[in-house]
């Protein structure tokens, strides 16, 4: 392998290290914010668990709700630098940093996640003769997850002309869209009390790849082979099917893009439909001062039509990178046509990522301060990720709450989380979020989380509908 062809698999080494860790310098469970789960009043809590509901009746639009969060089992900025003999700082790539000391600093099963939702419009309301809360909620949703195989930045680390196993590799993603009708009320004995939700879902696009056995050979001339064997399913706007399987078994032109893409075509964009449900409970002891909740997200599917769905199982797949032909000024990837398998163009169906959220809290001062406990479970489609979270409520106004939290996962403490909600009758504003980082550090003058490895940010904006307050 000659100098050139180790530059540049370095310069790309570094590249998707740095990106990753700077797309993921942070870590959260999709858009729940688990720092609101006990805050009376804010919405995000009723989006956690359909039987705690707010304080007054709700209209939203717009600005309804946004929450964001990156997952990030994977790395800090801080495992990526290393101090170096000059006093300057350099990456794990540099020869003085030992290849076990990085590497035991990675997560066994480095994983990573993106979670976004937007609330596009909403209202819920308490009725005025008798005792039950019905909600109405149009949202739009993306998730993503990756597992990545760990021996991967071994091969970064310990470059030279050999194959190196690294394992499995994972990604999933899927956009959709919800409606929501949701209903709330106390049992007769009304120290518990009920809630659900049923959800029609719109499918938009959905991408799911996993993959055993995958090698990476650097013994070749000046060139970089990789292989891989698994199975994937996709049905993507834009995309449509156009498959040839040779007698030999190789896969030709799995995909082909279309030039009209997402132009005029609500046929394309509506590529799938589902439904879902919520459900949760929650009992009150003590006075109301102990309270012990229970709530179920997402139980349910959406099933993608097959026009332009794609279900592959591929025996082997091989690709080669020989790097930039300076000459063109182009990447050359060698020849396409290695992939063996069998290709079908046939609908599916996909579950969506169901979400555990168990809790339990005991308030003091009449209910003014409060000590709660969550866990938090997310049962993903190629990862499942659980966590705990202590959490400190202050509610010194009937119109005002703050909360600040630790979270703990793999029994280590996370960064703090603090949210704050102003909820008079009228009026409802939430600003939160799980993760703030405590140090920070500049890479070519972009500011990133030193150690922190996750983020879980949700805000949004509310309006009263008058009407009685909450009679539980």
């Amino acid at each position: 392998m000659n100098k050139t062809m180790k530059r540049i698999i370095y310069t790309s080494a570094l590249a998707v290290a740095f990106a990753v860790t700077a797309i993921t310098g942070a870590r959260a469970q999709v858009q729940q914010l688990k720092t609101s789960y006990f805050m009376e009043g804010s919405l995000p809590r009723y989006e956690m668990n359909a039987a705690l509901t707010p304080q007054n009746s709700y209209f939203r639009f717009g600005f309804g709700g946004i929450g964001f969060g990156l997952n990030n089992r994977f790395t800090s900025v801080d495992k990526m630098l290393y101090p170096l003999a000059n006093g300057k700082m350099g990456t794990f790539m540099h020869p003085s940093v030992d290849a076990s000391d990085f590497l035991g600093s990675l997560t066994k099963q480095p994983n990573l996640g993106i979670g976004f939702n937007y609330n596009l419009f909403g209202f819920g309301r308490y009725a005025t003769d008798s005792k039950y809360f019905w909600s109405v909620d149009f949202n739009v949703r993306a998730e993503m997850d990756a597992v990545l195989p760990g021996a991967l930045f071994g091969v970064m680390k310990d470059l030279g002309n050999k194959a190196y196993p690294a394992g499995k590799l994972g990604v999933d993603m899927m956009l959709f869209s919800e409606l929501a009708l949701g209903f709330s009320m106390p049992m007769p004995w009304e120290n518990i009390v009920v809630g659900g939700r049923v959800k029609f879902l719109m499918g938009h696009a959905q991408a799911t790849a996993q993959f055993s056995d995958l090698t990476i050979d650097l013994s070749g001339d000046d060139a970089m082979t990789t292989s891989v064997r698994g199975d994937f399913r996709a049905s993507v706007p834009g995309f449509s099917s156009k498959v040839d399987v040779g007698e030999s078994g190789i896969i030709d032109d799995m995909f082909e893009l279309k030039e009209d893409l997402m132009v005029g075509n609500v046929g394309d964009v509506l590529r799938g439909y589902g439904a879902a449900i919520d459900l949760g409970a929650e009992l009150k002891l003590f006075d109301d001062r102990f309270k012990v909740s229970l709530g179920v997200n997402d139980l349910g599917f959406i099933a993608w039509n097959g026009r332009g769905a794609t279900q592959a199982e591929i025996d082997e797949l091989r690709a080669e990178y020989r790097g930039f032909d300076t000459a063109e000024d182009e990447v050359d990837f060698g020849t396409p046509d290695d992939m063996t398998g069998t290709v079908t163009g046939a609908g599916y169906n996909s579950r969506l990522s169901t979400t555990l959220n168990v809790g339990a809290e005991y308030t003091f001062l009449d209910n003014m301060l409060g000590v709660g406990v969550l866990s938090h479970t997310r049962f993903g489609r190629i990862i499942t990720r659980s966590d705990l979270t202590i959490t400190g409520t202050v509610r010194p106004a009937k119109w005002f709450t703050a909360a600040i939290s630790q979270t703990v996962t793999r029994n280590r403490f996370g960064a703090l989380g603090l949210a704050l909600n102003f909820h008079p009758r009228g009026f409802n504003f939430f600003v939160g979020a799980d993760y703030l980082p405590a140090n920070w550090a500049r890479i070519e003058g972009i500011p990133l989380p030193r150690s922190g490895k996750s983020m879980n940010f949700y805000t949004g904006i509310s309006f009263g509908l008058g009407g009685r307050s909450k009679p539980w």
